[in-house]
């Protein structure tokens, strides 16, 4: 991974960084993470961002306007015969030509890896992919559609969280290997967010939400503002002070207008004030489902309570 940002440089590095978030989340997605040879890897993605950093190196060096006007001056000093220097050999397309043909070729290869699945089971056990998948046993859009409506209804009837976990596992399995990123996507995500969030499986609820983040921010809709909040708990729990910080920075004026972001900014003042009682009050009547993530911290902050009023007393006396 190092070789990659290394490649990149400090003008490509957070690109280059998500792009690899997103491929690294897909082969995880798909089972491979253990399995798959990173030394061997090539990303047509990241490939095309490289291959435009080189050819606009390339094309600085033919065109005098996009060279500062110092180092024009030093090239010129270079030129063995001012008439017949770098700058007057005539220009080619050939660099436009070969980006516009590897961004064709990257965007035919990555549709190729697509499946297009015929299954027509609503149920459909999750298992990790040590091959590439079978279309016979992957499940068409549609048909992913009428098995969500289907858990959905079986949750309610059973609350056999196992099992619920495992089929959406599967329903999220499918989404990746035929390449759905769509409203339907952000919602088996965010189903499976606030299920895992119900039973306290933080492990695969941050899974679901760093998905629902990718999604969001390539502008799928869903409830975007719900999930920012449970974000901002989840950061108050595991104490990640930087992230909140960020969170805090990031939020627009709009966004704190919303019921739940300003429950959770609420909590976040309560913490960091020691103010206990505002703290207890807000896990009462937290909004959605927030009350699932205060449960994380919130028997750590009633011990903190305890300790403060019993070495209050110890001073008192």
């Amino acid at each position: 991974m190092a070789s990659v940002f290394e490649r990149a440089g400090p003008e490509l590095k957070e690109q280059a960084g998500t792009i690899l978030k997103e491929y690294i989340s897909a082969v995880n997605e798909a089972g491979k993470l253990w399995t798959t040879d990173w030394t061997r890897i090539v990303i047509p993605e990241l490939e095309d961002v490289f291959m435009a950093k080189k050819q606009k190196r390339k094309r600085t060096l033919e065109d005098p306007r996009e060279i500062p006007v110092q180092q024009q001056s030093k090239l010129q000093k270079r030129a063995p015969n001012p008439k017949k220097n770098v700058f007057d050999r005539p220009k080619n397309n050939y660099s436009t030509a070969a980006s516009a043909s590897n961004e064709d070729v990257s965007e035919e290869n990555w549709k190729k890896l697509a499946v297009v699945g015929t299954c027509q089971r609503l149920e459909k056990r999750y298992l990790r992919l040590t091959s590439a998948p079978d279309p016979a046993t992957v499940r068409p859009l549609p048909v992913l559609k009428e098995a969500l409506r289907f858990l959905k209804r079986k949750w309610k009837a059973e609350q056999d969280y196992g099992y619920i976990c495992d089929q959406l596992k599967s329903i999220r399995q499918d989404l990746t290997v035929q390449m759905i990123r769509d409203e339907f996507t952000v919602e088996v995500y965010e189903v499976h967010a606030r299920i895992a969030l119900e039973k306290h499986d933080l492990g695969e609820y941050n899974q679901c939400q760093t998905q629902l983040a990718q999604l969001y921010a390539q502008g799928i809709s869903g409830h975007r503002l719900e999930f920012l909040a449970y974000r901002l708990l989840y950061f108050l729990h595991t104490k990640n002070r930087a992230g909140v910080y960020r969170m805090l920075k990031e939020l627009t004026p709009e966004e704190k207008q919303d019921a739940a972001v300003q429950h959770a900014l609420a909590v976040r003042k309560a913490l960091a004030s020691s103010n206990y009682h505002a703290l207890f009050q807000l896990y009462l009547h937290a909004v959605n489902m927030s009350a699932y993530m205060m449960d994380n911290f919130v028997e750590r902050e009633r011990v903190l309570a305890l300790q403060t009023m019993c070495r209050a007393c110890v001073q008192i006396s």
